[in-house]
């Protein structure tokens, strides 16, 4: 059944846009919709396959035991501005699995940015250690002071870029974002129906100003326009 699923699938993809003549699209339809009755097989069949074609699951796995700051701080945002969804798993003990899921493309961008900001991170935190001086402010609250003032700055600076984009037209660039939403949305219950996402609470955090704002700065030198030229097999793990 699934190999008769793919034929019907790939027959009704026979369309102009995809270089079919007319007749030939019209011929193909023809064919797809008298198997499509023979096999007993219905449109949310086809879509399924269509879902597993054009959309797939992304993760990134972290050993240590806190949830880095791109992860927590970032991952929602990175997921809106890539149009695909992004959670935390925990079903394995002492690991912390960022799922993804969406259109290929989108979350290979995703896994990109995320990759990108958590090794940013890493090499501001290094380079705010090696310039600032010890202090009577514990480095505990110095880290989480300085990474959330870098998150927040991203976060702003990609949300600035999710607003330029939809503002193509005052309807049409929404339209086109709610539309992309539920067919993620459509293509999650299709192939990962087990997943219920929750939405995650915000913990407090004692703030160091001048690491929040050294964050801030370094936040604000992350290139986020920089082209992804990764190999599919290169998956980048967070460490």
């Amino acid at each position: 059944m699934k190999d008769m699923i793919e034929k019907i699938a790939a027959l009704k993809a026979k369309i102009p846009e995809n270089g079919a003549t007319e007749d030939e699209a019209m011929a193909a339809l023809s064919i797809a919709e008298k198997l499509m009755e023979k096999h007993g097989i219905t449109e949310a069949d086809l879509k399924a396959v269509e879902f597993k074609r054009d959309m797939r699951s992304g993760e990134f796995t972290q050993r240590q035991k806190a949830i880095h700051p791109s992860q927590k701080y970032c991952a929602t945002t990175i997921g809106k501005f890539c149009g695909i969804k992004a959670w935390t798993s925990y079903a394995e003990p002492r690991k912390k699995h960022l799922k993804m899921f969406g259109l290929i493309n989108d979350v290979e961008m995703a896994e990109f940015l995320l990759g990108l900001i958590h090794d940013s991170m890493d090499r501001g935190w290094k380079e705010f250690l090696s310039t600032n001086a010890k202090s009577d402010e514990s480095r505990h609250t110095q880290y989480w002071s300085f990474m959330i003032g870098f998150a927040e700055r991203v976060n702003g600076r990609l949300k600035e870029l999710i607003e330029a984009r939809t503002v193509v037209s005052d309807s049409t660039g929404n339209d086109l974002v709610e539309v992309k939403t539920a067919l993620i949305e459509q293509g999650m219950e299709s192939m990962l129906p087990d997943v219920k996402l929750k939405k995650s609470r915000r913990s407090g955090v004692n703030m160091n100003l001048s690491a929040y704002s050294q964050g801030q700065a370094a936040g604000n030198r992350v290139n986020l326009s920089r082209p992804i030229q990764r190999q599919q097999s290169n998956v980048k793990r967070i460490s």
